[in-house]
C-alpha cells in the first residue's frame, strides 16, 4: 500500500466519522425541540448531555485535525 493510498484512506474515515457525528448531532437537535415541544424536561436534559458530547467530538476532530478518530465511540441510534 503506497502513501497516496494510506492517506485517502485516513481522510475517507475521517470525512465518515464527521459526518456520523454531524447527523447525530442532528437527530439529537430534533430530538430536544420535541421534548421542549412536549415539555419533557427530563428527556430534554438528558438529550443535551449526549448533545454535548457529539460537539466535544466534533471539536476534537475539527481541532486536532481528526487524529483521534480511534478513541471515537459514534455510535448508532435507534429511536
Amino acid at each position: 500500500m503506497d502513501i497516496n493510498h494510506s492517506m485517502t484512506t485516513l481522510s475517507n474515515t475521517r470525512m465518515t466519522a464527521f459526518a456520523s457525528l454531524k447527523q447525530e448531532q442532528c437527530v439529537l437537535n430534533m430530538q430536544i425541540r420535541m421534548a421542549m415541544e412536549n415539555h419533557n424536561a427530563d428527556a430534554q436534559k438528558k438529550l443535551e448531555k449526549e448533545l454535548e458530547q457529539i460537539v466535544e467530538q466534533i471539536n476534537i476532530l475539527c481541532k486536532r485535525g481528526m487524529k483521534d478518530i480511534p478513541n471515537l465511540s459514534i455510535t448508532s441510534r435507534t429511536r
